[in-house]
């Protein structure tokens, strides 16, 4: 049996019985946790194999829009409708690449997204009309980010998921008209 070089990478069963994969790139020590170790010594190789090719992208150095990107090509379109896929896409597209997709996955934050849904939900259109988006809207972004950012932390890519299930929404305010009572939805 041969004995592992320095600097190739191991891997170990943590004691919640996941798997982690070690290894340094310019004497820093990564580290990226998987469900079995299957998974744990693929991802290690296919870094080892990046490494000899030269091109290894760093995940902690991705962005939030590079990570959508991922998420939308290899994770969402083979697993959901092409109609979903195509709403998925354009809400990454017009929402959230000009808002955050510049930030780094490391400094994402629950004040971060809530901050972003917040703005959105007041002057976030994309066709540049006054006010938000509708609560609908808001409702299919929040699915999406949860879903992308659950995969992100399967990935090591975050510690935890960020992004809430549910947002909670102002009240609507009612106003008169005649003697009806309206709901206004827009305020």
């Amino acid at each position: 049996m041969s004995r592992r070089t320095r600097g190739e990478g191991s891997i170990f069963q943590r004691k919640d019985k996941r798997w982690t994969a070690q290894f340094y790139i310019n004497g820093e020590k990564k580290t990226k946790t998987y469900r079995n170790q299957a998974e744990a010594k693929e991802k290690l190789l296919e870094v080892k194999n990046a490494l000899r090719q030269g091109n290894y992208c760093d995940p902690h150095g991705m962005t939030i829009g590079e990570w959508f990107d991922e998420w939308l090509e290899n994770y969402a379109r083979p697993s959901i409708k092409l109609s979903t896929y195509i709403s998925y896409e354009t809400y990454v597209r017009a929402h959230i690449k000009p808002a955050i997709g510049q930030v780094k996955m490391k400094d994402l934050n629950v004040e971060l997204l809530q901050h972003f849904i917040t703005g959105k939900s007041r002057s976030g259109r994309a066709d540049n009309r006054k006010g938000g988006l509708s609560a609908k809207t808001i409702k299919n972004i929040l699915i999406m980010l949860h879903e992308a950012l659950k995969q992100a932390v399967e990935n090591g890519l975050i510690p935890r998921n960020y992004a809430p299930r549910e947002y909670t929404h102002p009240k609507l305010k009612k106003r008169k008209c005649g003697s009806l009572a309206v709901k206004n939805s827009r305020r």
